[in-house]
């Protein structure tokens, strides 16, 4: 953690909760707290199958949505329609012991 601090860094976002379940767990490991020492967010809000250490903060995206979405694009697509480029998808932000 020294070489971190050294750098400035004082926060993780990682892509996914179970990476950042993973760097939760090498924070433990290593007598780093979090978030005193360093802040942890992951993304998809997707329960993990072991319960963490602390609860994760995390943004939770509806993934039920997402798939539908995907799904009705892809078949305007495959229809010869045009789509949009980017598509924007509610998210929630659910903050827990990690921030």
């Amino acid at each position: 953690m020294g070489r971190l601090k050294a750098e400035g860094v004082t926060a993780a976002v990682c892509w996914g909760d179970p990476s950042a379940n993973a760097l939760l767990s090498y924070c433990y490991d290593r007598g780093i707290d979090v978030p005193g020492q360093l802040a942890i967010v992951g993304f998809n809000g997707i329960k993990p199958s072991v319960e963490p250490r602390q609860r994760l903060t995390t943004v939770r995206a509806n993934w039920s949505a997402v798939a539908e979405e995907a799904v009705t694009l892809l078949a305007r697509r495959i229809e010869g329609e045009s789509v949009p480029i980017w598509t924007t998808i509610a998210v929630q932000f659910e903050p827990g012991d990690t921030t």
